[in-house]
């Protein structure tokens, strides 16, 4: 089985504000990193916290450091669908073309800005992100997550075909972000020219659309509110917990997380991502 010859190393600011960009680009980046992701795969909350300044002035630094940015975005609310989109668009335009990459974690995006990296000819591309894979997550159970695993999007259904296949029918995809839910990942069937990126340490287990953070400081009839407006409570308080299974798990923000027990070995691509997203050691 082919291991990856050539690993990239990356740096995700993803959740977290880009106020804090340069201390955690000292502190977090790789020696080698070669791109940085910002924005959200979880809270479009979050994602607003990206404004055209500080993505200006993060792109700068970038290119003088020989790095480019990916934009990812989350799962979108209809209520902040419009805000989302035009915040989304201002920052690839004031990036200047050090954005050269948007991840999407849902259909309606994929579709979205399949058409425009279709239409940059070459200038941006696409990548799918964590929740468009429904992959089980279980630390739980003390074998499961040493059985090799192959991804959701890239299991063959019963003629042969992936879930990425037909995905690729539609629209252009050059990358597909993942996260470390078991020891060993097979990405053997992962069609050529899409390039994988393992996300870590955490791995997500599960997210939502009420964060119960936002509720600190609300009278009791309007806490729990699905994508309530926040004043982003998240960057001050983290829950952390054992369960009866031995298993911590954090939750930041709406997401729960939890530390995988093994460094995931992937197989089947000549190449590689692996993006430093430094959440705990941030906001646990």
């Amino acid at each position: 089985m082919i291991e990856p010859r050539t690993a990239t190393e990356c740096l995700s600011l993803c959740e977290l504000p880009l106020a804090w960009a340069d201390r955690l680009l000292e502190r977090y980046a790789p020696p080698s990193c070669k791109r940085v992701y910002i924005g959200s795969s979880f809270c479009p909350q979050a994602f607003l916290l990206a404004t055209a300044e500080r993505v200006r002035r993060l792109a700068d630094r970038c290119r003088e450091g020989g790095m480019a940015l990916t934009l990812v975005l989350p799962i979108v609310p209809q209520g902040l669908l419009r805000q989302v989109e035009e915040r989304a668009a201002e920052l690839v335009e004031q990036a200047e073309g050090t954005i050269d990459e948007v991840t999407v974690n849902d259909y309606g995006a994929f579709m979205k800005w399949g058409s425009i990296a279709q239409e940059s000819g070459g200038k941006l591309h696409l990548n799918l992100g964590r929740l468009i894979g429904k992959d089980t997550r279980d630390p739980r159970d003390p074998d499961y997550p040493h059985i090799p695993y192959r991804p959701q999007l890239l299991q063959a259904d019963a003629w042969g075909g992936t879930h990425l296949d037909r995905l690729l029918q539609t629209q252009p995809i050059a990358g597909l972000e993942l996260d470390p839910t078991h020891a060993l990942l097979d990405l053997s069937s992962l069609p050529a020219g899409i390039e994988p990126a393992l996300y870590g340490p955490l791995c997500y287990q599960s997210t939502g659309q009420i964060c119960e953070f936002a509720s600190i400081g609300l009278l009791e009839e309007e806490k729990f509110r699905p994508n309530a407006p926040c004043k982003r409570q998240c960057l001050r308080n983290a829950i952390r917990y054992t369960g009866a299974s031995g298993v911590e798990y954090c939750k930041l923000g709406r997401t729960m997380w939890f530390d995988p027990d093994w460094r995931t070995q992937v197989v089947g691509v000549p190449s590689l991502r692996r993006v430093n997203a430094p959440l705990l050691e941030v906001l646990g």
